[in-house]
């Protein structure tokens, strides 16, 4: 009895945090436009990214980078911590003349439909400047910052920690994630940072969460994701270059979306973790079913507007790279952020397996079961020899 009482408060209380964090997110976000105004902008975005000449350089191989490395203590298990710091090359795909010419093509195709998409145009340029320029404004967002938990002696099998929406800082994910078992376990392990959170961080939103990837202006959701992938691809060369035998990503919540997405491009990596993963760059209020059938209609549509407008960073468009049995999809019962349905579909997509726990999406009760189950997977594929401890 005492048993299921505290399983039932402690699934409260996560239950309780999961909606305190919805209520922190969609209460920051811009005032909506009028569906009409929604689907035109949805529709010349879409016009813009959907383009066969470039979706085949839509994700560009990186540069070799070279990190500015600071040593900040030796592990007592036998290693040291590394910080590395280095440039991220990225450029963003839009450009405002293309955009004439798509409204050029669009004035062709469909004459009726140009005075929405005109105005949704405008609105795309109203705030001065080209796009170009207020993505790099973000001057902290220019430099991609991680941490190695580099073993000593010979290089080791490595996994990047690919942390979830509004987090970010070292000192919290060094204990959001199980590092020390990891690092007993055999594997180098890497801590890195998204773009727009932590260190890279726009200052001037203040208390607000950061405007990637919930932004109210897709194209940051879009071209963030382009910078997210070109910065780890960057961090796997160099990686691997130092003589990683074998690479993987573990990610949480929108991490997990992340690392979804970098198993569906990047062929040599040979596991991927998804814990209480993201599956779909859109509102979380569009999940809310309390509202009037009309409402949920126009929802709907906005919601297949939004898929496929960014189609090309979506982990559903490609199929997995993973080798067969290295990828693993981590679902919380309780979980009231992402859910249970999302970790489903992208296990399916992924071919995955998929483990339940019985906390939410914050709170995230009898995870340790379930980072056993992370460490059996790699055990399984030779990865690792060592079990959690």
């Amino acid at each position: 009895m005492t048993r299921s009482w505290l399983a039932r408060a402690a699934g409260q209380v996560a239950s309780g945090l999961d909606q305190a964090f919805n209520d922190f997110v969609l209460g920051s976000g811009e005032p909506r436009l009028a569906h009409a105004e929604r689907m035109a902008g949805l529709e010349l975005i879409d016009r813009f990214y959907n383009r066969a000449e470039l979706e085949r350089d839509f994700f560009a191989p990186p540069s070799a980078i070279e990190p500015q490395l600071q040593r900040l203590r030796r592990l007592p298990a036998g290693g040291e911590l590394l910080e590395l710091r280095w440039a991220s090359a990225f450029e963003p795909l839009w450009d405002d003349a293309v955009l004439q010419t798509r409204l050029l093509e669009a004035a062709e195709q469909v004459p009726q439909s140009m005075a929405p998409l005109r105005a949704a145009a405008q609105r795309l340029s109203q705030h001065g400047g080209s796009f170009r320029e207020r993505y790099f404004a973000v001057t902290e967002n220019r430099t991609v910052h991680a941490r190695w938990y580099r073993h000593d002696g010979a290089p080791r099998p490595c996994a990047v920690l690919l942390h979830g929406y509004a987090s970010g800082a070292f000192a919290l994910e060094a204990r959001v994630w199980p590092v020390e078992q990891l690092f007993a376990a055999g594997l180098d392990v890497v801590l890195t940072v998204l773009p727009f959170h932590g260190a890279r961080r726009d200052p001037r939103r203040g208390l607000r969460p950061p405007a990637f990837p919930v932004a109210s202006d897709l194209r940051l959701s879009i071209e963030g994701m382009r910078q997210l992938v070109l910065d780890q691809r960057a961090l796997f060369d160099y990686l691997r270059a130092a003589g990683a035998p074998a690479l993987g990503t573990m990610g949480m919540s929108f991490g997990g979306y992340a690392s979804a997405l970098l198993a569906t491009l990047e062929a040599r990596l040979q596991f991927a973790a998804l814990l209480v993963p993201l599956a779909y760059l859109e509102p979380r209020s569009w999940a809310d079913t309390a509202r009037s059938p009309d409402l949920m209609r126009e929802l709907e549509r906005e919601r297949s507007a939004l898929r496929r407008a960014q189609r090309l960073v979506s982990p559903f468009t490609r199929p997995s790279l993973l080798p067969d049995g290295r990828c693993i999809a981590i679902a919380g019962e309780l979980d009231r952020v992402t859910g249970m349905a999302q970790a489903e579909a992208l296990a399916a997509h992924l071919h995955a397996e998929l483990h339940r726990f019985e906390g939410g999406h914050l709170l995230q009760l009898g995870r340790g079961k379930a980072f056993a189950r992370v460490l059996a997977l790699l055990e399984r594929a030779g990865i690792t020899g060592q079990r959690m401890r």
